[in-house]
């Protein structure tokens, strides 16, 4: 049987199968869309019955509530598990004097990515730009957490009367209109907070880590960086399966 794995962002629910064979492909909504609660009621009235269920959130609770009326329709007789950010998990040993508050996502992402067994830095894109440094030995040496391009953008244009987006901008060098401006503004930002880390990081470590983003906008970053870097969708998913895997302190969803 296949389990079923969630990951409820701040932004979009993504979830997929998990058989034999590994992770299938993702599938992601955005929650803001009004009718996102019946898209996923359909996407999951085709699926078989998983054997599991496992939910990573940190979207809103009324959103995760919504999520689990859901999943209790479809499969009334199976409980979702809700996973919560531990000290370690495998390989990883986690930073924070309080390990419970680190981002579930960055734990599992993180914890995902604890298991190349190099240096890493993992670089989160999507409504926040999360980074988390990464020995090969899987201990964890902190991370960074900024507003990501598009929410820098929002926040901008919501906090200034005179900074109008009149149509989509385009991330330019240097802008020759605002809105031009603007979008090679914020992701100029995000770049900087990239290469500053890794910059810092490659004098702490010695060696330049190896770098792995995941995240709705994580391709454009990419494209802006001109860095070496893989993207991996799944990271969070990955590192999901890895909890369940290890039998971890699951609590009901």
């Amino acid at each position: 049987m296949t389990q079923l794995l969630i990951d409820l962002g701040n932004t979009r629910i993504k979830w997929a199968e998990r058989g034999p064979d590994g992770i299938g492909e993702v599938q992601a909504i955005e929650h803001s869309d009004p009718a996102w609660l019946a898209e996923f009621a359909q996407a999951l009235a085709v699926l078989p019955d998983p054997s599991a269920i496992a939910v990573a959130a940190v979207a809103p609770e009324l959103i995760v509530a919504a999520a689990q009326y859901v999943l209790a329709a479809r499969w009334p007789q199976r409980t979702a598990q809700r996973v919560y950010s531990t000290p370690g998990l495998r390989r990883f040993r986690s930073a924070y004097t309080q390990p419970e508050r680190m981002g579930v996502d960055r734990f599992l992402a993180a914890t995902a990515a604890a298991e190349s067994q190099v240096d890493m830095l993992v670089i989160g894109c999507g409504t926040a730009l999360t980074i988390d440094l990464i020995e090969a030995s899987g201990r964890h040496l902190g991370g960074l957490i900024a507003p990501a391009p598009e929410t820098m953008r929002a926040a901008v244009l919501s906090r200034t009367a005179r900074v109008h987006w009149l149509r989509e901008g385009t991330a330019a060098d240097f802008g020759c209109s605002t809105e031009d401006a603007l979008e090679g503004g914020v992701w100029a930002a995000a770049a900087g907070m990239v290469e500053r880390s890794l910059r810092k990081a490659t004098l702490r470590l010695g060696a330049a880590p190896v770098m792995i983003a995941h995240g709705g906008s994580a391709p454009a970053l990419v494209r802006v960086l001109e860095l070496p870097m893989t993207i991996d969708q799944r990271l969070v998913l990955k590192g999901l399966a890895m909890w369940m895997d290890a039998g971890g302190n699951l609590g009901a969803a």
